[in-house]
């Protein structure tokens, strides 16, 4: 525990959330304000993520003049030229597709960078934000609580929050600092006792296991990867409150969920919405208008598939992800048709369906499907040679037998 707290990452956390907190709470509103406060979080950004690599600077000095190139269009599209408006949207989304298919200009943070930058386009061009200042464009993208893990915060809340408009007062510090301390508590301790009961800790003594073992280990790992995430995220938003900067909340108490579907609106809600604004409701949408003989009933399943493998595809590469994606999309299609039936026969009016015992069942149900899923990143597979092939084949053997 003392290692972390004077490790030299806490001691440039420190630094920096001082610094940051005088800027955005002592200096004036104005471009001198905003400036510094990008130039602030670019350097640390710098220091924290590409300083360690010998070709960081380099690889971090082109990431600044595409996102600038990037703003130009933008700026561009404002004075409604719809090309510009797609160019703005789709450059940074096919920067991430050629950096996660063929390894072009990969950066450390792309996926959150990548999808901020498309979200801010969406925002400016439904007028959610009037204006994107090229100070605060920067300080948005390159803000350093968020830009490693997210969330995936709009700009439209860093705007509020930074210009100190009306519709936005920041907590009391004493809650900020008590949202890190809860934070910290997640990542470090709870994160860190159950990481060594995922898979790859858990399982690797090289016996034979039981499968309640099996299923231990998967909880483990879902545990795990609940307090490292969302005690990362806290710890973020209760620095960026420090500050004065509103961060869009990405967890809601995802154990208590009662299904897949309503489990995705618990869990990472700011990809989860980021995915149903830009992705599919505009996919529904288009599938309904140009694909007359499909009902809509069948376009939302469609869509929900194909929302769910790009989020597997987001997270990696491996068969792994993938693997996830086709679980959960699949999982939210069967709930979907599922309620069609239960809404059209009324079989949510009965008395069986409020009762308390049935909505336990469910949450244990949905936490047992979510952690048997995820539970598929807790194990390096390439580096133990185990394709998606092999694992069916052991799969399969195991239960023939």
């Amino acid at each position: 525990m003392s290692s972390l707290f004077f490790s030299t990452t806490a001691i440039y956390a420190v630094i920096y959330c001082t610094a940051a907190i005088f800027i955005c709470r002592a200096l004036p509103k104005g471009e001198f304000r905003g400036y510094s406060f990008a130039v602030l979080n670019m350097g640390f950004t710098y220091i924290l993520f590409f300083a360690s690599d010998e070709k960081g600077a380099i690889a971090f000095g082109l990431s600044v003049l595409a996102l600038a190139a990037i703003w130009v269009v933008i700026e561009k599209a404002r004075c409604l030229e719809q090309s510009y408006w797609q160019l703005a949207f789709f450059a940074p989304l096919l920067w991430l597709c050629l950096s996660k298919s063929l390894g072009i200009f990969t950066i450390v943070g792309l996926s959150y960078l990548s999808f901020r930058v498309a979200h801010l386009v969406w925002e400016v061009q439904l007028k959610r934000v009037c204006s994107v200042p090229f100070d605060q464009y920067l300080c948005h993208l390159f803000f350093v609580p968020t830009y490693l893990l997210g969330p995936i915060s709009p700009f439209s809340y860093f705007h509020a929050s930074f210009n100190r408009l009306p519709e936005y007062a920041p907590p009391p510090v004493s809650e900020a600092g008590l949202r890190i301390l809860k934070g910290l508590v997640k990542f470090v301790v709870i994160a860190g006792v159950f990481q060594q009961m995922s898979a790859d800790n858990y399982l690797s003594d090289y016996r034979a296991h039981q499968p309640l073992e099996l299923v231990l280990a998967a909880f483990g790992f879902y545990v795990f990867l609940y307090a490292n995430f969302s005690g990362a995220n806290d710890v973020s938003i209760g620095m960026s409150a420090l500050m004065g900067i509103l961060v869009k909340e990405n967890f809601d108490r995802p154990y208590l969920a009662t299904s897949c579907t309503e489990f995705w609106k618990r869990w990472h809600v700011s990809l989860s919405e980021w995915m149903r604004d830009i992705v599919f409701s505009p996919l529904v949408g288009f599938l309904v208008r140009h694909f007359r003989r499909l009902p809509p009933i069948h376009a939302v399943a469609v869509s929900f598939m194909v929302v769910f493998l790009l989020i597997g595809w987001w997270h990696g590469n491996g068969w792994q992800f993938w693997s996830i994606g086709f679980l959960f999309g699949a999982a939210l299609v069967v709930e979907h048709y599922a309620d069609a039936v239960v809404r059209h026969y009324r079989l949510d009016k009965g008395p069986w369906s409020t009762a308390p015992g049935f909505r336990y069942l469910k949450v244990v149900m949905t936490n047992t499907y979510v952690a048997l899923v995820v539970s598929l990143m807790s194990i390096n597979w390439e580096e133990k040679g185990i394709g998606l092939g092999d694992l069916f084949g052991r799969v399969t053997a195991f239960v023939v037998k």
